[in-house]
């Protein structure tokens, strides 16, 4: 259908126009008519004119605006209904990926309740056993305590030598079990070797040897110790200073050859006498910087240790065994093996004395 402006009486009433004769309008019923004073120029403007020269009507307009609103409508309708079911689509798989984490979650929480029901049921038989002998319970509830410290807030060693006390308790009432039981000599020497295994790279020890030469480092326990000092030396760059006590100089030749097996070790020998020394530095003992002390308790002779004790960072006793070490440095002389009878300088031995 042609655009109604391309009709001719359109084309005509608009050439009228440009002309200065003015316009008739012809009332009719229904219709309204422009008359240009020429019937050439008439302008039929009735709905039916209109339509039959191609005016589109208000109505076929709005229909056609109508339909492509409700096409429109009808696509994000759709758009929608397809968002929406993709976001229930993603909660779904959210809820059921919690409802896999709950459920694996229940599993895992099960096999604890069963495990601990394991565990109470064990630790009842226990607690049973335990009251039924005389003091053991007891025993028992103190050593679980000390071990809940020693074992994580311990040193090495001594979290070490618990362990091992252990181990020995659990052989010894396993053979009494059975009806007998074996002790072994146990040498403190030994103990003293997993003392010195203690040092790390870099790390200072100084010790004193206060017990009889002759008795003590003639043992072969005694020879494991230096050879583990020896090592220490060489492997980890330990610095290590030993101090020999003597009661007087005419002591000091049975000691001579082992001061050079140890200076020749790369041990720092050093040398003090007794009468110039306050009776507190006149002990064995061992100081692995500031960490770990210790004390040999010897017998009255001096021939063999009695008892070994050992103190860790925590101890106040480590301060005092690292006060005394450094007096008695400073008390006593260097020792080489071209000087075989050592003497201390009169200074120092003057101040040890008073």
């Amino acid at each position: 259908m042609a655009p109604f402006w391309t009709n001719a009486s359109v084309r005509a009433f608009a050439g009228a126009l440009k002309t200065s004769r003015p316009l008739d309008i012809e009332p009719c019923p229904n219709r309204f008519v422009l008359d240009t004073r020429s019937r050439a120029h008439r302008l039929d403007l009735t709905p039916h004119a209109m339509i039959s020269s191609g005016f589109p009507t208000v109505a076929a307009d709005s229909a056609r605006t109508l339909s492509l609103l409700l096409g429109i409508a009808s696509v994000m309708a759709a758009l929608i209904a397809i968002a929406l079911a993709i976001f229930q689509t993603r909660q779904l798989k959210q809820q059921i990926e919690r409802l896999a984490d709950t459920e694996e979650a229940l599993t895992k929480t099960q096999e604890r309740i069963n495990s601990l029901s394991s565990e109470m049921y064990e630790v009842l038989k226990l607690s049973e056993a335990a009251h039924s002998t005389p003091n053991l319970f007891d025993n028992i509830a103190q050593l679980a305590e000390n071990c809940a410290v020693v074992y994580p807030q311990g040193s090495a060693y001594l979290t070490q030598f618990v362990a091992g006390q252990l181990e020995t308790l659990v052989n010894h009432s396993s053979q009494a079990r059975a009806g007998s039981i074996e002790i072994t000599p146990s040498d403190i020497a030994d103990m003293a070797v997993t003392l010195v295994q203690l040092a790390e790279e870099g790390d200072k020890i100084v010790t004193t040897s206060y017990v009889s030469t002759e008795d003590f480092w003639t043992r072969p326990s005694a020879q494991r110790y230096l050879e583990k000092t020896t090592d220490l030396i060489a492997n980890r760059q330990v610095d290590i200073t030993r101090i020999f006590l003597f009661d007087g100089p005419e002591s000091v030749a049975p000691s001579l050859a082992e001061m050079d097996k140890q200076c020749r070790a790369g041990i720092h020998v050093r040398t003090a006498f007794t009468d110039s020394l306050e009776p507190a530095l006149k002990r064995d003992m061992f100081l692995l910087g500031n960490r770990v002390a210790a004390e040999y308790i010897l017998t009255t002779d001096r021939r063999d240790i009695l008892t070994l004790r050992i103190w860790d960072a925590e101890h106040k006793e480590v301060g005092e065994v690292s006060d005394r070490m450094d007096r008695l440095v400073r008390s006593s002389t260097e020792y080489s093996p071209s000087d075989p009878i050592p003497t201390p300088p009169t200074d120092l031995l003057a101040e040890g004395a008073t």
